[in-house]
């Protein structure tokens, strides 16, 4: 997933100016008014995963490029 195939034209501007601040200042961000109860796990993570495209191209890594996450596999039958 990526930032070009997770259309967010209502939010581009902002998440741009997001992906600054949370790159060169404050290294986090904080979105509300996203109530996971309204959608599914699936729909919760596909969400959560899109708008992260347009924050960052790479996830799980830190400093260094050192891997500190896992494969990511999305079900609704496993909680």
């Amino acid at each position: 997933m990526s930032a070009s195939n997770f259309n967010l034209p209502l939010l581009a501007g902002v998440l741009r100016q997001k992906r600054f601040e949370l790159h060169n200042y404050h290294g986090m961000i904080k979105f509300t008014g996203l109530d996971p109860r309204n959608r599914s796990r699936r729909e919760n993570i596909v969400l959560f995963t899109g708008i992260a495209s347009h924050l960052s191209e790479t996830f799980g890594r830190q400093a260094g490029n050192k891997y500190i996450g896992n494969d990511m596999v999305i079900s609704d039958g496993i909680h």
